[in-house]
């Protein structure tokens, strides 16, 4: 196994600059190595199942698998490094290494309150495919960090997330940390956000930002216009 040694390591779908980045790595999170082509690794995710191509240099071996993950919940974090400062996005992982400035402990246990603060920590992080840190988000990235920091693990991808959890029949029955999730089809799903009070959800479009949502989707407020289709409501709470 192999960990992330750089503040964030894209993830490309082929092992080129030009590829499309698919994914985003933080610091500390843990991979197995598949394969390398030149200065390239392929890599497998070992908390959820992704698989892609970084730099192979942003990896190297765990030495302390057994050492207790321990998450950074503040926007950045300080850590002491081979002897130097490095500077690592939220949600980041860290074992025995010495943090020098940041919120850091063990992931929380689910609450919805605890969802709705930690999303909205998140607010007018601009739109990044594949992102998934303060600095450039997408939508089911959002939903997987925010969920990870409250100690639950759900996948990468929009499509995949929402055959997680319970099925929520109409929007009157949702709660706030319930996952809404939006496309031209049930077989189509293209876009998530996490649901919170007074009829708002929190998702990333554009930016991280909170619209309106009813039984036929999200009313962006800006345009005043409808700007995803709901297809299902799902609840994560154990």
């Amino acid at each position: 196994m192999h960990k992330v040694i750089i503040p964030l390591a894209p993830m490309r779908i082929s092992p080129s600059h030009k590829a499309e980045m698919s994914h985003e790595l933080l610091y500390g999170e843990t991979v197995e190595l598949l394969d390398t082509i030149k200065e390239w690794a392929e890599v497998s995710c070992t908390d959820y199942e992704y698989r892609g191509w970084i730099l192979a240099d942003a990896i190297e071996p765990c030495k302390d698998e057994k050492a207790e993950k321990r998450f950074l919940y503040s926007e950045t974090g300080i850590i002491d490094s081979a002897g130097s400062r490095m500077s690592i996005p939220r949600g980041s992982i860290l074992g025995s290494e010495n943090i020098l400035e940041g919120d850091v402990h063990p992931s929380i246990d689910f609450d919805s309150e605890l969802v709705i603060s930690l999303a909205k920590q998140y607010l007018n992080a601009p739109y990044r495919w594949g992102g998934r840190s303060p600095f450039g988000i997408d939508c089911s990235g959002l939903t997987q960090m925010v969920f990870t920091l409250c100690g639950i693990q759900i996948p990468r991808d929009a499509s995949q997330q929402a055959t997680y959890g319970q099925s929520v029949a109409f929007i009157q029955e949702a709660q706030s940390g319930d996952l809404a999730f939006f496309g031209d089809s049930e077989d189509s799903i293209t876009h998530v956000g996490i649901i919170i009070h007074n009829n708002e959800i929190i998702h990333a479009s554009g930016r991280v930002r909170i619209d309106k949502i009813d039984h036929q989707g999200i009313y962006n407020s800006d345009t005043k216009k409808y700007s995803h289709k709901l297809r299902l409501i799902k609840s994560l709470k154990n």
